[in-house]
């Protein structure tokens, strides 16, 4: 990465738990006629019921993880990864569609390393590690990046 370049957004932004950041990936998914059309964040506020700001920092996330593209200033479209999620009824998808792009992610990079130097164990040294490098002191918003990767079945969860 060069002095120029943004570090990737490796977890969510405040305030916007894992299902919300699902019922975003659907609203663009619906809202762009299933990937087809761009669409502009506020048609994702006016139907999500969310903050701008709320969704305006999970868009840099969701395209980290491979489930938006940006197309031009306040513009995204779903990737196919996304619209293939959301093919089912809500609370019905196969996070199994999303395994590809999310194994190509900043974070699921990140969790590699970690886990080459760690191997397994408890998950809470890993939390740590991520809050460290995404530079959060917020425990749930790296848990909520790291459930991508559990429902993906690329990350074990622990068993407690």
């Amino acid at each position: 990465m060069t002095n120029d370049e943004t570090p990737p957004t490796l977890v969510p932004t405040s305030g916007v738990r894992f299902e919300d950041q699902v019922r975003v990936i659907r609203a663009y998914v619906v809202l762009s006629n299933n990937g087809t059309e761009p669409v502009h964040l506020k048609e994702v506020k006016g139907i999500t019921r969310l903050a701008r700001s709320q969704i305006s920092g999970l868009n840099s996330y969701m395209v980290q993880l491979g489930l938006l593209e940006h197309v031009s200033r306040g513009h995204y479209k779903p990737t196919s990864a996304a619209v293939n999620l959301c093919s089912s009824a809500p609370g019905e998808e196969d996070f199994s569609q999303v395994t590809e792009v999310l194994e190509k992610s900043a974070l699921f990079s990140l969790v590699q390393q970690y886990l080459r130097v760690h191997g397994g164990g408890s998950s809470s040294g890993l939390i740590e590690y991520i809050m460290e490098k995404a530079g959060t002191g917020e425990t749930y918003r790296v848990q909520s990046a790291v459930e991508w990767l559990i429902r993906a079945g690329l990350v074990e969860r622990d068993k407690e």
